[in-house]
């Protein structure tokens, strides 16, 4: 009867962990797709400033934002990964109760 129950257990572990891959790889892949023509417009305005400020690189700063991004991602599917683990080791059958 153990068995049963840990494999029940693995099962919902296993289906939680490939959704949260799932989305952690499709929030970061549209951080990436949104930020990249973010930084292109940035850079061709730089184009057209005609203006005598010293400009700084903007690359830096947007894969900067990029990495903490995906990062963030990954740390709060992470969180929601050991809650419901928990819950589940818990064997409580009310998982959001």
């Amino acid at each position: 009867m153990t068995t049963d129950a840990m494999t029940i257990k693995e099962k919902k572990l296993k289906n939680l962990r490939k959704i949260l891959w799932i989305c952690s790889a499709s929030f970061s892949a549209l951080i990436l797709l949104f930020t990249v023509p973010f930084y292109v417009l940035v850079e061709m305005s730089g184009f057209m400033d005609n203006a005598n400020v010293p400009k700084l690189p903007a690359w830096p700063l947007f894969i900067m934002s990029q990495v903490l991004g995906i990062i963030l991602i990954g740390a709060v599917c992470l969180v929601i990964y050991h809650i419901f683990k928990y819950r589940i080791d818990k064997k409580d059958d009310s998982l959001f109760l």
